[in-house]
């Protein structure tokens, strides 16, 4: 393609276009979209690229999409609005094309302490002007008409004490407003085209709702209407149907997003869709993909980047093989088996790591597909064979080449029940949704004593200075948080998660010193097992950022205001290091599925548990409702549905029983020997977390304990060790490995509780009789004091 110079016609760019199909050798049946910028020589249905296109090549399946921001700002003129805006131009040009009376209001604005020093220009081609010079005016309304009257000019504004003229004027200029909202969110950072259409899909629905209100009376969302007094209510009905007209511009100008549907799901919900809906288009020569390969420095060889393939994926061995209930399938129709999913850190090269869970599936290299770019905006550039990041810039080189469609993974399909099932809640599984809309009356109260804390910036070296700004201006948009001039103030902290990315916060520890506590109870991870006795099939639910979902007491908000090098910021919702945040949270999830006895929330950790799969799936479907009435979002990335082994909370569950992850067995058998008190309380830690399935534990870890008496939580004392306290470390780690597997409680059966005791510790093990044998439900062990052990045993 040549580059285009000088005034063009339609004709001109689809002459380019012809010729350029024909020098790339490339039919056009290969093409499946068209993007332009919405310019009329583009859009035109006759002597417009649009229109030649489909003179040329009718019956074609091409879909069209335009510059989306640029037909956003065209919708308006489906409004009536032309003569409010020409009176508002002609007011501000009265103004400011006179130099003498230019500079006369400027000072009337600074002798009477006004908040803006003046009006705005008008300028057609800016897609934000007209909104902009609106709430200009708007705001300087009353000093514009004494300015006038001090001038003895008070026809140049007599439309200001117009009633009528003026309900018009604040009727569009709230909803001028509404739309610039969209215009900005369209255009911020790292806006895919999922994104960008929920943003539109919103604002129709938004449309409809202001419609419906206007309908009844209520200008709840139009503040400044609703400040004149006594708007008549056929004024109502023409603003109702000026929103009528403004929603069916929307769908006019943007139809074409609905023919893509389809692939805007499996972009944005990978795992939800039924590849039975999904057109396939094959790119390139028949039959043949391209794939991009790279090498990561940790986990996989050489990973092949196919941005082809909807799912990430890794090669099934020998110790992952469970069968799951989800198929893969390849371009060609073939069924490939999967077997659960592995998190994996990869190292591409860029200089952050990548950690993304991948599904294990029967496939000879692991492929990072369309999720893994998306989530982490990497770009592949064919021609130049780089991986660019598209958040550093930063790229690496890798190897391009051709391969059969056979290879290429196509889409996921889980059981299609449950697929349809998430489908049916789609708003419910979007990760990148922040719902503006409160569905619930939820709120978290910091109760405090004492007088405000306070507290300096913290300096920040450059690279986490420019990050933190990055997270703040999202934080921003998203109205997570807001500008505060609060007294109170906590110092900002930029967390480092385990992806490498970071996680702004406020160090909130002299705030949470003050707070009074919510003594709401919080589960206990092993409470988990009333729930699944004779259950057969899991599910778990990973809520998405479920702390953002509920908004602080407006009266509490300043409490969380956090100091930073570039001013003072309070949040509008919870922030995780909030003392009392989790109480909050629990409370709120227990209401959220109240009388529901077959599912175990553990703050923002769902378990669901059923005994046959047809009941499963009217549990999931009662819980996705419940989560979709009260505005919650699931990650669709980390919840697993509809399994017969399931990891929750460090445990692995089946319908035998639970045991310890295996992996994290793995790692206390690996643990190294620990050099000194620190290390040795970390792997006591450790272990103990799954103490209530070691037998006698108290006893084997007896001169371990004896290590740690009078010692501080960071003590670095060297630890001397003996003969005898090696092989009760060694003990403990093969304890572990065989540790028993416990089954669930069961009421209906026969218990027995065996005790037993020694010079040291007291131990027991309470067991249920089933299937003609005992089998152990929980083991209890504790460590005799001094005083105790001379206790007569």
């Amino acid at each position: 393609m040549r580059s285009l110079k000088g005034t063009t016609k339609g004709c001109d760019i689809f002459r380019e276009f012809q010729e350029g199909l024909l020098t790339l050798k490339v039919p056009i049946t290969n093409i499946c979209n068209i993007t332009t910028d919405g310019a009329p020589n583009m859009t035109g249905k006759k002597s417009g690229f649009l229109g030649l296109f489909n003179q040329n090549y009718a019956g074609n399946k091409v879909v069209f999409l335009h510059c989306v921001i640029h037909q956003d700002a065209l919708c308006k003129f489906a409004l009536n609005m032309k003569p409010v805006l020409d009176a508002v131009v002609k007011l501000v040009n009265t103004i400011v094309s006179r130099g003498l009376t230019h500079r006369q209001f400027r000072d009337f604005l600074q002798s009477v302490q006004s908040e803006n020093s003046d009006v705005l220009y008008y300028t057609k081609v800016r897609w934000l002007s007209a909104g902009c010079v609106f709430e200009r005016v708007w705001q300087l309304k009353d000093d514009i008409v004494s300015f006038f009257h001090e001038k003895q000019c008070s026809a140049e504004c007599e439309m200001l004490e117009d009633t009528e003229w003026l309900s018009d004027f604040a009727f569009f200029t709230d909803l001028l407003c509404h739309m610039n909202n969209l215009n900005v969110k369209m255009q911020g950072k790292n806006q895919f085209i999922d994104d960008i259409w929920a943003h539109l899909k919103g604002f129709k629905l938004k449309l409809n709702l202001f419609a419906g209100q206007l309908a009844k009376n209520d200008l709840s969302h139009f503040s400044k209407l609703n400040s004149i007094p006594s708007v008549n209510e056929e004024k109502l009905k023409n603003y109702e149907d000026g929103l009528k007209k403004l929603h069916f511009e929307f769908e006019r100008r943007f139809q074409d997003f609905s023919a893509i549907q389809t692939e805007l799901n499996i972009f944005t919900m990978p795992f939800n869709v039924n590849c039975e809906a999904v057109r396939k288009i094959y790119l390139g020569p028949p039959n043949f993909f391209f794939r991009f390969f790279a090498r990561d420095r940790k986990s996989l060889p050489i990973p092949v980047i196919d941005s082809g393939a909807d799912v990430s994926i890794i090669p099934a061995t020998s110790q992952n093989k469970k069968k799951a209930e989800y198929l893969l399938y390849a371009a060609n129709g073939t069924e490939i088996s999967t077997y659960g999913m592995k998190m994996l850190n990869l190292d591409l090269g860029l200089r952050r790591d990548f950690q993304f869970p991948f599904i294990i599936a029967d496939v000879t290299k692991g492929i990072l597909g369309a999720d893994f770019l998306h989530k982490f905006n990497l770009l592949v550039d064919v021609n130049k064979k780089k991986l660019i990041d598209g958040i550093t810039n930063l790229f690496v080189l890798g190897d391009i080449t051709a391969i059969s469609s056979d290879n290429v993974i196509s889409t996921l399909n889980k059981s299609i029940k449950i697929s349809n099932l998430l489908l049916k809640y789609p708003e419910i599984s979007r990760p990148n949704f922040f719902s503006k809309e409160i569905k619930h009356d939820a709120k978290h109260f910091i109760e405090t004593n004492g007088q405000p804390i306070h507290a300096k910036a913290r300096q920040l070296d450059p690279k986490r200075l420019a990050i933190a700004k990055e997270q703040f201006t999202f934080m921003l948009n998203n109205e997570i948080i807001r500008p505060s001039n609060s007294q109170w103030s906590s110092p900002f902290n930029l967390a480092t998660k385990k992806d490498g990315s970071y996680r702004p916060c406020g160090d909130y520890r002299q705030l949470n010193a003050q707070t009074i506590p919510d003594r709401y109870p919080i589960p206990r991870l092993e409470d988990f097992h009333q729930i699944l006795k004779e259950t057969k099939i899991f599910s778990k639910i990973d809520l998405f950022k479920a702390y953002f979902q509920i908004p602080i007491a407006e009266e509490h908000k300043c409490k969380t205001a956090i100091i930073t090098p570039f001013g003072l910021y309070e949040f509008n919702v919870i922030s995780f290091d909030l003392k009392n945040a989790p109480a909050t949270f629990q409370r709120f999830i227990h209401e959220v599925l109240r009388g529901l006895d077959f599912v175990f929330p553990y703050l923002d950790d769902i378990l669901i548990a059923s005994k046959i799969n047809q009941g499963h799936e009217i549990h999931l479907n009662l819980i996705l409702e419940r989560l979709n009435t009260f505005g919650l979002r699931i990650n669709i990335s980390k919840s697993v549905f509809a399994v017969e082994e399931i990891e929750f909370l460090g445990y692995l569950i089946t319908p035998q029983g639970s045991r310890p992850l295996p992996d994290k067995v793995q790692a206390i058998m690996n643990y190294k020997r620990p050099e000194n008190i620190q290390d040795l309380g970390t792997f006591l830690g450790i272990l103990n977390f799954y103490r209530r399935y070691l037998k006698d534990a108290a006893k084997n870890q007896a001169l371990l304990h004896e290590y740690l008496k009078g010692s501080k939580k960071k003590d670095k004392k060297k630890i001397q060790w003996t003969d005898e306290a090696e092989k009760q470390f060694e003990k403990c780690k093969n304890d572990l490995a065989n540790a028993t597997l416990l089954s669930f409680p069961n009421s209906e059966l026969p218990l027995s509780l065996f005790t037993d005791a020694s010079d040291t510790a007291i131990g027991a093990v309470l067991q249920q009789y089933e299937n003609s044998t005992w089998q152990p439900v929980a083991f209890y062990s504790k460590k005799l004091n001094d005083t105790q052990q001379n206790y007569s045993t």
